[in-house]
Order: C-alpha cells, then structure tokens, then sequence
C-alpha cells in the first residue's frame, strides 16, 4: 500500500459536542453533531531525532491511533512536498472502517520540519468523537509529545449540504448558495466571540498570522457578499466576488499565493479554488483559530462551538455584514495595531460570548476538565 500526495491532503470534517460523555455514546449519530469531521494535531515530540528519514515518532504518534481505531499496518512513504522537506518521510495507515490516517512533517520552531502533523480522515459518529477523545488523551499522558511553539488543531467541516456537489454537475455555478453565504456572513460577524471562547495563545497574541479574521482587511468583499440578493446569490456569482479581491488578498500576504486566502480564522479557499488550492475544490470550511488542544472536553466544546455556528449560521439570513473590527483595516504580524487587535478581543464584553452560546444551543465546558471533576466536587 502506497500513499501519494493527494492521499495525505485528506479532506478534514466538522466537528461537534460531546460534553461529558455521562450517556453511552449512539454509533448512528454524527459526529458532534455534524455530517463528517475531521481534525489536524500539529505536535512537536519531547524525544526528538535529528535524523530526517527517523520515523520513530511518526509510528508512535499512528500507533495511538490504531490502538482506538483499528486497521492495517502503518506504512511509510517518501515526503517531498516542499523543497526543504526532501528526505523526510510521511506515514499512513488504514483503520477498521478503511479510513486512512497520516501523520506528515511539520513545521514546530521556525522553518524546519521538525514537528509532526496528525491528520484524521472525515470521521462520522459519536464512537468516532469517543474513541478521538481517548486518542488525544493517551497521546498527552505518553509524554512522548506536547505542545510546540506553532502548535494548532484545525477543523474542516463537510459544507456539500449547502454549497451541493462541486465535481460532477454540469450547472453547479448557477446553484443558488444564499444559506452558505448567510454562514460565512454569521461567521464573520460573531468572530470576536469565537476568539473569546476558544482562548488561543500561540506567538504571544490572540489573532495570530495563520488565522486572521477576513473581517480585518476585507472588509469591502464581506460587504459585498452581505449586499448580493438572495436570488442572485449563485455558486459563481460568490466565488467572482471572492476572485474580484484576490489581488488584494495577495498583496496582504506580499504575493504569496500559498498563503493567500489559507491563514484566514474560517478558510473558505477550497470551496472556491482560491489561492494555492486552484483547480482542487473541495465542500469544505477549514477553523483555523485554535492552539493544539490537548483535553478531550475542550476539544468536544470547540468542536461543537464551530459546528453548530454553521448550523444556525445558515438559518440565520443575513443582510449586511456586522463589522466587528471597526477602525481596523490592516494587520502587520507584531506590530502595534497587531496587539491593539488582540486587546479589542479581549475587550469584548464577556456577556457577549455567554449570548452567543446561547444562540448556539450550547454551553461551557465544566472547568475541571475531566468529567472524574464532576463527581469529586460533590463528594461523590
């Protein structure tokens, strides 16, 4: 069995909320509330080889996986998707379901790729969410990985029920999409709220350069979107408003079209072929916001935090976009308008976050963190 480049670029679901798991887990449920879900764990390993074609931790962090999961042998595979990765090697293997996990090189401390991704397939069920939770756990309490300087965990939700299929319909351009632009209106409008409640750290800031809200520097194509009527809110209609900005979503990124419209908090770049991912469409929205999480109840909170916000973003028709970030207009990595974004997050008033939640359907997590907390703080 041999895997190829397209193989690893698994397309990553949504995820949902699972509380405590006080109730047995339903094998036909989604997972978290969601069609399909999948995940991306960037780790940096506590015992690591200097060693390019060492595959030790790729095996462990794997062997974790096939321990909740099930399936065949991991497998390796030459690595050779950027330049300064040549040597490295990627690992994969296929679970009970045939489902297939990778773990691929990733960048930790600078620009080597001395970290380690772990990459989910869409998975489906609350089993899936148990049997996850359980994996990132052992994961933690081995020891043998942690939480590196560029450490995240990203979500990619399945879209297809609101955007439809992209391959295979000769007419999708002309599919009216006006929901999934009331989710990307939702989205956009409520980020504050979503930074506040995930609570990312990394590089010393709240809004760091790989998830940056589009409502901070495209402000012009948001309004655009929020303005289009519903009837002409066509598949194509959206997408040339998203291509009417890309030259200046490049000029943000200073010409880089790799990272253009990627390091955004909601990556909406796969569905329209935007940036590096022309010509490899796929009906999905990737949350970019969170630090790596490590605790199973955190993971099932922002999971469902993400996943019910598409749900009841695309009920909620939206016509006009609710500027969060008035007065800002650019964002410089380390600058002081950078730090000025992050206390303007800060700043949000917490009853905001709260009626959010409650907007969701959903609530905090039980601060313990572990569901043991629930019994010993009432003498149980």
């Amino acid at each position: 069995m041999r895997f190829g480049r397209q193989d690893f670029k698994i397309v990553v679901f949504a995820v949902g909320f699972v509380a405590c798991l006080l109730a047995p887990p339903r094998s036909n449920a989604n997972a978290f509330g969601h069609s399909k879900v999948g995940l991306e764990f960037e780790y940096e390993a506590t015992r690591p080889s200097t060693r390019k074609e060492d595959v030790t931790n790729h095996q462990l962090l794997l062997g974790f996986a096939r321990e909740q999961f099930g399936g065949s042998k991991v497998r390796v595979e030459p690595w050779a998707k950027y330049m300064n990765a040549t040597g490295s090697w990627m690992a994969g293997f296929k679970d009970a379901q045939g489902r297939k996990w990778f773990v691929v090189p990733e960048k930790m401390n600078g620009e080597k790729f001395d970290g380690f991704e772990l990459i989910t397939p869409p998975l489906e069920s609350e089993v899936d969410v148990e049997k996850l939770r359980r994996l990132v756990a052992e994961i933690k309490n081995s020891g043998r990985f942690r939480a590196g300087y560029s450490s995240s965990t990203h979500f990619t939700y399945d879209v297809s029920h609101l955007v439809g299929p992209i391959s295979g319909d000769p007419n999708f351009e002309s599919r009216n999409i006006a929901e999934f632009v009331d989710v990307i209106l939702f989205l956009e409008s409520n980020i504050k709220s979503f930074y506040n409640l995930v609570e990312p750290e990394r590089y010393g800031h709240v809004v760091n350069r790989y998830a940056v809200p589009l409502g901070v520097n495209q402000k012009e194509l948001l309004s655009e979107l929020a303005q289009l009527p519903r009837g002409a809110r066509t598949f194509g209609r959206v997408r040339d408003i998203f291509r009417k900005y890309e030259r200046v979503e490049t000029a943000l990124f200073f010409g880089d079209e790799v990272q253009a419209w990627k390091n955004r908090a909601f990556n909406y770049a796969k569905i329209f072929g935007l940036g590096q991912f022309k010509g490899a469409q796929l009906p999905v929205i990737e949350a970019r916001i969170a630090d790596l999480i490590e605790d199973p109840v955190k993971l099932s909170f922002v999971g469902e935090l993400f996943s019910q916000a598409i749900a009841v973003g695309s009920k909620t028709p939206a016509f006009e976009f609710r500027d969060p970030f008035p007065g800002v207009k650019s964002f410089v990595n380390d600058s002081p308008g950078h730090f000025s974004l992050d206390e303007l997050i800060r700043n949000n008033h917490p009853d905001r976050a709260t009626a959010f939640l409650g907007k969701l359907g959903i609530s905090r997590p039980f601060k313990g963190g572990r569901c043991e907390g629930l019994f010993a703080a009432t003498g149980s």
